[in-house]
């Protein structure tokens, strides 16, 4: 891949990262539950260090060796904080957490179709990094989505996936 096809998809991420911020943004606001709310705050910001690390990786800052996503730990925090009666009898925006995944599912299909032509170690690694990180927010949001909505497929999920602290 030339260096300037690498930078055509690097703005292409960008632009995706970008539009994910902005989302979760206008979903934070339009809901009520606390835990939503800070889960749609919290993606925001994780799609905002996104940007960062493309547009670093872009500069030629730095090889990538942190993990961003701090997703889980910090909506467990925030669970822990609130009284399970007063998060779950408020399951509001249901339909924005469910646009979320599928946000989250194009991610890591767009990211994983870039890796697969990436023509450098280098370059699979970087957008293996965000095919991982897309993937734990679609993890997030399916974890909350289900305790919300008492869905129980959940629990028949992958024990990496499922937040068992969250029943």
């Amino acid at each position: 891949m030339t260096e300037k096809e690498l930078s055509l998809l690097q703005k292409q991420a960008i632009k995706f990262e970008k539009h994910g911020s902005i989302m979760y943004l206008e979903f934070a606001e339009q809901t009520a539950n606390p835990l939503v709310r800070r889960l749609f705050y919290q993606l925001a910001l994780e799609e905002i260090q996104h940007i960062q690390v493309i547009e670093d990786k872009t500069e030629g800052i730095g090889e990538i060796s942190v993990d961003v996503s701090h997703v889980e730990q910090n909506i467990k925090d925030a669970f822990s904080r609130l009284t399970k009666d007063g998060v779950k009898s408020d399951a509001d925006n249901v339909e924005g957490l469910e646009k979320a995944m599928q946000l989250e599912r194009e991610g890591i299909q767009l990211y994983e179709g870039l890796r697969d032509n990436a023509k450098t170690e280098a370059e699979k690694k970087f957008f293996q990094f965000l095919v991982d990180q897309e993937a734990k927010h679609l993890a997030a949001l399916q974890n909350v989505y289900h305790y919300l909505t008492n869905n129980s497929d959940w629990f028949h999920g992958s024990e990496t996936e499922v937040w068992n602290w969250l029943v």
